[in-house]
């Protein structure tokens, strides 16, 4: 077969088309994104080249929905190695407000204070009736337009369990579901009723190969919350956000880590294409081959290397852990091979950034078909 670009490398294995390899994905790290941070890093300069030129970019952004600036406001100081960034929402039910702090060195965003702090804090938000967002998808066109043939662009979306957690934060939230669950379930109606206004505005556009991934499903895996409300707490929300997204073409992703063989059924059950990141044992609870045998003809997996690994193992052993996941993944297409998750601490460390390239190389080695 002759050799592929990046696109139809991705798209054909995502319809389940031959490919001349399996498509290699570096997560979050995406070479052809000319605002993120890592491609503007002097430490991640020559993963980023290399990245560029062995990988299959699938390059993520979030929709840039944007409400009214006397709605919401920010208010930033400078603490330590830290910036501090106070958020208020304004509403006539009264403020609310969220602190975030990001370290200089650890490229994530803490949230510190969230906006719903209590019971009372979610009654005021029910009684708050918040304006459809505005959203403007020219940036997004613009990012397609200059990846080319080097890509697929993906956009990103919380579902409500995940916006819920963000909201509250997630210990308040699991809790307030054994305590309050009445209160809960009325809340994550009211944010999946806004997740479809979001989702109807994008879907008005073409999402033709366009990737969507879903985040949040792995708020409800154990040991976090049992399997029994994976059809209450998520079945019921992606069901109808996958297939409306469908609906305007685009290839659906539902993002979980860790525990997650008791939810694949009702994976396949949302009608999604795609999951990730396939954690190997122990970090998840299924291995890579038998997810494969048993749902490979239903669900494209990406996956399964471990961030913890490429960060901290020896190279030898980077190059076992994708020849095995290769093999498990590999038969019959349907595999797109990825690491868990991506560095964020700066400078990349020396070992992280050769753990990479190995990674990158043994893929090609042991990718082709």
């Amino acid at each position: 077969m002759e050799q592929m670009t990046s696109r139809q490398r991705l798209l054909a294995c995502l319809r389940r088309e031959p490919t001349d390899r399996v498509p290699v994905s570096c997560y979050e790290l995406c070479g052809y994104d000319e605002d993120a941070w890592y491609n503007h890093t002097p430490s991640y300069r020559p993963l980023m080249d290399q990245i560029r030129a062995k990988s299959d970019c699938i390059l993520m952004y979030a929709p840039p929905f944007r409400y009214d600036s006397e709605i919401v406001t920010h208010s930033t100081h400078r603490e330590d190695s830290y910036t501090v960034d106070h958020v208020t929402w304004h509403t006539p039910q009264g403020p609310f407000t969220m602190v975030t702090k990001q370290s200089d060195t650890v490229m994530t965003l803490w949230r510190v204070e969230h906006f719903l702090k209590d019971a009372a804090d979610i009654r005021r938000f029910l009684d708050v009736e918040v304006p459809p967002p505005s959203l403007d998808m020219e940036p997004f066109y613009r990012k397609q337009k200059a990846l080319g043939e080097n890509g697929i662009m993906l956009l990103d979306f919380g579902d409500p369990l995940s916006d819920a957690a963000d909201l509250l934060g997630m210990t308040q939230l699991l809790m307030m579901l054994f305590t309050d669950g009445d209160l809960i379930r009325a809340l994550l109606e009211r944010l999946f009723a806004y997740k479809m206004q979001a989702i109807e505005a994008v879907a008005q556009h073409d999402l033709r190969d366009v990737m969507v991934r879903i985040y949040g499903a792995e708020y409800c895996t154990p040991p976090y919350l049992p399997p029994e409300l994976f059809p209450e707490l998520e079945t019921k929300y992606l069901t109808p956000m996958i297939a409306r997204l469908r609906q305007a073409g685009a290839i659906t992703r539902i993002h979980s880590h860790g525990n997650i063989r008791e939810n694949l059924d009702e994976f396949v059950r949302t009608g999604v294409q795609c999951i990730d990141p396939v954690e190997p044992i122990p970090d998840g609870n299924i291995s890579l081959a038998e997810v494969k045998a048993g749902w490979g003809d239903k669900l494209i997996l990406m996956g399964n290397v471990e961030l913890r690994e490429l960060e901290n193992a020896a190279p030898a052993r980077i190059r076992q852990l994708v020849r095995e996941a290769m093999e498990a993944g590999k038969p019959g297409g349907g595999f797109i091979l990825m690491p868990t998750a991506t560095p964020i601490d700066l400078p990349l460390r020396p070992r992280v950034l050769e753990n990479f390239l190995v990674f990158l190389d043994a893929a090609a080695e042991y990718g082709a078909y």
